[in-house]
């Protein structure tokens, strides 16, 4: 018996790979006849087959939008209390001048 050559079994292996390429297409499209003739046969569409998408929740559901913490422009001297000049102004400082519980960038009411 006479062992092969380098060449002699690149030569094969190169047949062996067009051989299993050739092989991997016939199964492939047996296997896209069979899958085919299945969704006809089940009346199923593209769609069928993609996963369901994932639904936003009701927008009263969905957590508010968020701008991040708010730094303080307004202090109330009596209570110290503050407010940032965001959303529903507290009792201290609704109707009246805001002007007088600016805060500086000191920290103390101008």
């Amino acid at each position: 018996m006479t062992e092969k050559t380098s060449r002699q079994l690149v030569a094969e292996l190169a047949e062996l790979d067009a051989e299993i390429e050739r092989r991997k297409k016939l199964e492939r499209n047996a296997v896209l006849v069979e899958i085919r003739t299945l969704m006809e046969s089940n009346d199923l569409g593209i769609r069928d087959l993609m996963p369901p998408r994932a639904s936003r929740p009701p927008r009263f559901q969905r957590a508010p939008y968020s701008l991040g913490t708010a730094v303080p422009k307004y202090r109330d001297p009596a209570s110290g209390a503050t407010w940032s000049g965001r959303g529903k102004p507290p009792q201290w400082i609704r109707d009246k001048d805001r002007e007088q519980f600016l805060i500086d960038r000191a920290g103390a009411v101008q």
